[in-house]
Order: structure tokens, then C-alpha cells, then sequence
């Protein structure tokens, strides 16, 4: 089973929590400069002065991981995971599933709130920035159960952004909290959706 992060596991956007905990411990720290940056960047994102993207890279580097940063980022992650879908996580594990978190975050803070396998972005070797994200996120799903002599049987995500995703051949799929801007997508690639978990 493969199941998205933001928006689905967690109740909101991991990459926001990453910003706004890098902010609070540079203050925190009297990191001013840093504080700065973090910042300009949130705002130039707001003000839709620059792209998600290229916000990302920029406040992943601009912040200092800190055993105080880390630590409050955990903590509020832990808050924001959505009960339903750790409940269906937990219920497969015991009933021997494989459980494959999928993402298009930064693979740098996954291995601090996830205990299993993950694909996602990666921080290193990634000149380009090349986002684990669509077509790019279903083949190296494919391509891990494929390593791993695993069959893909379930995709559990919120967003349209997993389409490629959703539209491969296998048994179930779930949508958690779907937008309606999802719910049209998935409709006009007249793809079935199984399941809809809705707090």
C-alpha cells in the first residue's frame, strides 16, 4: 500500500510545519539572519512572487537542524497525523501488508516522523530539484515494489497531484479529505475511486 503524506497521513502541508519551526528555533536562537531568510522566502510564496518549488529548496536551506529544531518539528507533526489513516496504516501492518509512504517532501525530516520504507524528494544529489511528484512519484513506486517483489494493491492520497498514481492497474484506491478541484480530476480521468475518508 502506498500512502501519501501531506494532506493525507498528516492533517496539512509538512513543508509548512518544516518553515514555520525553522523560523520559531532561529529565533529562538537569536539566528536573526537566518530568521530573515525564512521569512522573505514565506513571504515571496505568499505574495505568489516566486514558486512552491524554489520556496522549498531555499528554506531547506536556509535552515539549521537543531536537536530544538527536530524536536519541535517532531512533536508537531505527531499532532497534525490524521487518525483515520494512521488507523488504516496500523490495521494493515498487521495484517502483513507492506506499507510504502509515497511523497513529494523532502526526504531530509521523513525518517524523523515515519518508522518504514519511504520514497520522496531528495535532498542530495538533486541538482535540478526534481520533485518525487506524478509520473516521477509512480514510477519509483513501481519501481520499489518492483526491487522488492511486491505488488502494488492500494494508493491511499488526497490530491489530484497523484493522478499518474491512481490511474496505474491495482486493486484499491483511497481518497482522504478530497478537494473538490480532486474529486472533478479524478471524475474527468474517469478514474474509481473505492473508498472517500472524510473527517
Amino acid at each position: 500500500m502506498a500512502v501519501d503524506l501531506d494532506g493525507t497521513l498528516l492533517r496539512g502541508n509538512s513543508l509548512r510545519l518544516f518553515a514555520s519551526c525553522s523560523l520559531r528555533d532561529a529565533l529562538h536562537h537569536g539566528r536573526l539572519d537566518r530568521a530573515a531568510r525564512v521569512a522573505g522566502w514565506l513571504a515571496l510564496r505568499r505574495l505568489r512572487l516566486c514558486s512552491h518549488r524554489r520556496m522549498k529548496w531555499a528554506v531547506i536551506g536556509a535552515t539549521a537542524i537543531t536537536d530544538s529544531f527536530k524536536s519541535d518539528f517532531v512533536q508537531k507533526a505527531a499532532s497534525l497525523v490524521n487518525p483515520r489513516v494512521k488507523e488504516l496504516v496500523d490495521t494493515r501492518r498487521r495484517q502483513g501488508w507492506h506499507i510504502l509512504l509515497a511523497t513529494a517532501a523532502a526526504d531530509v525530516y521523513i525518517p524523523w516522523i515515519w518508522d518504514g520504507p519511504y520514497i520522496a524528494t531528495s535532498t542530495a544529489d538533486n541538482p535540478q530539484h526534481t520533485e518525487c511528484r506524478g509520473p516521477r512519484k509512480l514510477e519509483a513506486v513501481m519501481a520499489y515494489a518492483a526491487d522488492n517483489g511486491l505488488t502494488l494493491k492500494t494508493a491511499v492520497t488526497d490530491h489530484h497531484d497523484d493522478l499518474a498514481l491512481l490511474s496505474a492497474p491495482f486493486a484499491e484506491r483511497i481518497l482522504v479529505n478530497p478537494s473538490p478541484q480532486t474529486l472533478r480530476a479524478v471524475e474527468e480521468a474517469e478514474i474509481a475511486i473505492d473508498t472517500v475518508l472524510d473527517d
